[in-house]
């Protein structure tokens, strides 16, 4: 189903910036039926390796799956100790604790995008032009801005204990995430209109 796994420093993702998520890519199984999760059960899970930061990452998608009408808990709340290649025993703890599906949010990468805007200097009108140009000889002094994002990208994977199958993937990009609950709060929005989208959830 899926495999616990280790990754980014979630701490080391996060600037202090105004933020934006998009989706640029998603997928959706041919066979997934829309998921029925009012009052269910729904595991929230948050692949990074530093358990203090995925604790509060955890907490923050549950808290927002449970917003949306299901009752959302964190994965470590059930298996404090899953690791790698735990993959059997976290399936048959969430299939005996009657949870309906898990959403899985993994950060994959990060990068920085440097933007540079230039004023080449040209602060004079058409009226002034003439008049600088044959007294003087004019050289061009540019001033430089340079604005860096850091933008994160996070696969998103949405599977169904009931229908036993991954029924929605998803690959999300998030400019100048600034901190843990508004970043797992902003991506976890992203992902319901996906799904809504998708016709997945009403």
């Amino acid at each position: 189903m899926f495999r616990i796994t280790t990754s980014l420093s979630l701490a080391s993702l996060l600037v202090c910036a105004c933020s934006s998520t998009s989706f640029i890519s998603g997928w959706k199984s041919p066979t997934a039926q829309p998921l029925h999760l009012k009052g269910e059960k729904v595991a929230a899970v948050v692949l990074v390796k530093d358990m203090v930061p995925r604790r509060a990452a955890e907490n923050r998608l549950a808290h927002e799956i449970t917003e949306r009408g299901a009752t959302g808990i964190a994965l470590y709340r059930i298996l404090p100790d899953a690791t790698a290649g735990d993959e059997e025993k976290v399936r048959a703890a969430l299939e005996a604790a009657h949870f309906k599906a898990v959403v899985v949010m993994h950060p994959v990468g990060t990068k920085q995008e440097v933007h540079v805007t230039a004023d080449p200097g040209y602060h004079r009108y058409y009226g002034g032009y003439y008049a600088h140009g044959w007294t003087t000889a004019w050289v061009a002094d540019p001033t430089y801005e340079v604005h860096v994002d850091n933008i994160v990208t996070v696969d998103t994977r949405v599977y169904s204990l009931e229908q036993n199958q991954l029924v929605w993937a998803g690959r999300s990009k998030t400019t100048n995430p600034d901190n843990v609950d508004e970043f797992v709060m902003e991506l976890a929005d992203a992902v319901a209109d996906e799904l809504e989208r998708a016709g997945l959830i009403e």
